[in-house]
């Protein structure tokens, strides 16, 4: 067997690649590895497994590494269009009963093979059933055996409401593989017009949530097969609907994406775009002109914004009722298991209640389009304010696989540019901080007086409209001395807004410094390049102040990349020495200290650039020279960047 055809029918039957079993390679606990490369693969696919690495290495826009000139952001990608046969196996849609009585619509497959049904763990949840102990091991022709997580009991109903039966499944963490294994364009088959289908997406690949045993076929099967033509699907009535089985052609375009959104970001961070005042998507402009038709102030002073709905939002909210009962549940567990949490929780929800940001909803039209939002608490223990958060989630997913989120409009990126708004806060001799970044206030005078003025304004404007400022930091202590201690907040970071372990960029009021923190994990470990990628993403330096050591982390990267590795097969030793080296010098950084003030613009100074370039880079540095009140110059770096 030539290793093509090997890698062909290992992705065909979706086998993992690494243990051989019916599962996806990301649920592999298996810990053995390749006795050839120590890829995560099996020994006797190394070869296809290398080749297929080649191919793809091969199929790259860039043979030389990453270049921060490429004009679109699109991921790396392989195309290929197969002219094939899919086998289309009987699927259908089909309603299940939820514990509080109302029906969400699973897909289901129907198995004339098998002698019991199956229900995924995920899809009993969403249905909130009671399961019973049942001790079972269910295993299939080429797969490892699952252990059963009990067994439960479901009433089904057909998608047109005209037939309903009653069976018991057991409860697997994953019933079966996305039928089809890939989506294909419905054809006009004349034999299939006007009926009315079991699985009116029968084209769509999707997860199986339930498989239905040979006992219900015997019960549903009906008189009536139709036949169209060559390389046309079977439809067989049942009293589900017509069902569809068969070969059938289609034409598909795979796209094979290495998703690296964060080396974009990690080299779109050297670009300094130009000011221009971009014009608005059609949904952002909508966003902007439902918030000015919408948005009313109250009699409290406070604002009152609605939300932005897509049109026909409605059709797709889905069933959430069930699935925020189960996460409700277990957070009464959590509740029972720590008093001190479930204290704080109850006096969270209770004062929530009594502001009026939440009431009981008695008698509720289920029959009216609604969505429950489910409800967990996180813990911050470094909070100087609140050390319990209450979330309320409104990613989480429906029946219809929509969360709340994503039938809401997004309006324009009001977010402004970090570097800008830093550069301009080095400006300020007095510092007050609770300019708005995110949620967090940048402000700052050049007088002690100025500085109290405009504390002053910012606190009685912003209770006007129910809005109190706190969290406040200042490198003088005079404007901190008449807040309440809750008011007050430890040394303020910057983080990047997308993972809490990026790099912050830290200052310090009291000694009124910018600092840095190391994220970079210490492991010790073959290094790969999905590894280098993940650890060397997370340098987020927007002012370029660590360009001598996050040069030095692109050309290494650079370098791995000409390599033309896979993502997840080990990099040479002499790109691991280099990587440990400079993991050792990044555990120096936070002795790294930059003064914030660089003088105000009443000032006289001057600004030092200094640029050079080698065969691996170039950079820039630019210093604002002024003079302190003594006559003497000072020196302070302002920004800085590099390129590869």
């Amino acid at each position: 067997m030539t290793p093509d055809l090997q890698m062909r029918i290992v992705t065909q039957s979706n086998i993992c690649k690494n243990c051989l079993f019916s599962h996806d390679g990301n649920e592999c606990t298996s810990t053995k590895r390749c006795k050839s490369c120590q890829g995560n693969h099996h020994t006797i696919l190394h070869e296809a497994c290398m080749q297929s690495s080649k191919h793809q290495s091969s199929s790259s826009s860039s043979t030389s590494g990453p270049s921060a000139k490429t004009p679109n952001k699109q991921p790396n990608a392989n195309h290929v269009a197969v002219d094939d046969e899919e086998l289309l196996l009987t699927t259908l849609s089909i309603n299940v009963r939820c514990s509080d009585g109302t029906y969400i619509t699973l897909r289901a497959l129907l198995d004339q093979g098998s002698q019991i049904s199956l229900i995924s763990e995920n899809a009993v949840q969403r249905l909130g059933l009671q399961r019973r102990r049942y001790n079972a091991s269910v295993s299939g022709i080429g797969s490892g055996a699952s252990q059963s997580k009990g067994l439960v009991s479901i009433d089904c109903q057909s998608i047109y409401g005209d037939y309903n039966f009653t069976t018991e499944a057991l409860v697997l963490s994953r019933v079966a593989s996305n039928l089809p294994s890939v989506q294909f364009k419905k054809q006009s088959w004349p034999h299939l017009q006007h009926l009315q289908l079991a699985d009116p997406e029968y084209n769509v690949s999707k997860p199986i949530d339930l498989l239905l045993d040979v006992s219900i076929y015997s019960q549903i099967i009906m008189d009536g097969l139709i036949k169209g033509p060559s390389q046309a699907p079977i439809a067989q009535q049942t009293a589900l609907g017509w069902i569809l089985s068969g070969n059938v052609r289609t034409f598909n375009c795979h796209i094979v994406t290495n998703n690296i959104s964060d080396l974009s970001k990690y080299w779109e961070i050297e670009d300094v775009e130009p000011s221009s005042s971009s014009s608005l998507t059609s949904e952002e402009q909508y966003c902007e002109e439902f918030y000015q038709q919408t948005t009313r102030r109250l009699d409290t002073g406070r604002y009152e914004v609605g939300i932005p709905m897509k049109p026909e939002y409605e059709n797709q909210l889905g069933s959430s009722k069930s699935k925020a009962i189960a996460q409700f549940k277990q957070l009464e567990r959590k509740m029972c298991n720590n008093l001190l949490f479930s204290e704080s929780y109850k006096s969270f929800m209770s004062e929530y209640q009594q502001l009026g940001h939440m009431c009981k909803a008695d008698n509720v039209d289920e029959s009216k389009p609604a969505f429950y939002l489910p409800h967990h608490g996180v813990i911050k223990l470094d909070s100087t304010t609140t050390k319990l958060r209450v979330v309320f989630n409104a990613s989480s997913k429906s029946s219809s696989g929509k969360s709340l989120n994503d039938l809401m409009c997004c309006g324009p990126n009001l977010q402004k540019d970090l570097m800008t708004l830093i550069l301009n806060w080095r400006t300020y001799n007095v510092n007050i901080t609770p300019i708005f970044y995110m949620d967090d206030l940048l402000g700052g005078t050049n007088t002690i007086n100025q500085a109290r003025e405009l504390q002053h304004q910012l606190i009685e404007m912003l209770k006007g409209a129910g809005m109190n400022l706190r969290k406040w930091s200042s490198n003088d202590p005079e404007l901190l001395k008449d807040l309440s201690s809750d008011q007050l907040n430890s040394p303020f970071d910057f983080k990047c807004s997308e993972s809490k372990k990026t790099l912050g960029l830290r200052w310090n009021p009291s000694t009124d410094t910018f600092s840095f923190q190391n994220p970079v994990q210490c492991r010790n470990q073959c290094v790969t390049k999905r590894q280098l990628l993940s650890e060397i993403s997370k340098l987020f330096d927007p002012l370029g102040w660590l360009s001598p050591l996050s040069i030095r982390a692109k050309l290494l990267f650079q370098n791995a990349w000409s390599l033309k590795l896979s993502w997840d097969e080990n990099v040479p030793q002499s790109i691991q020495d280099d990587w440990i080296h400079l993991r050792s010098d990044l555990n120096l950084i936070d002795q790294f200290i930059i003064p914030r003030y660089i003088g105000n613009t009443n000032q006289l100074y001057q600004i030092h650039a200094f640029c050079d370039a080698s065969d691996k880079a170039y950079a820039c540095a630019v210093y604002v020279v002024s003079k302190d009140h003594k006559g003497e110059c000072i020196s302070r770096l302002a920004v800085a960047k590099k390129q590869n």
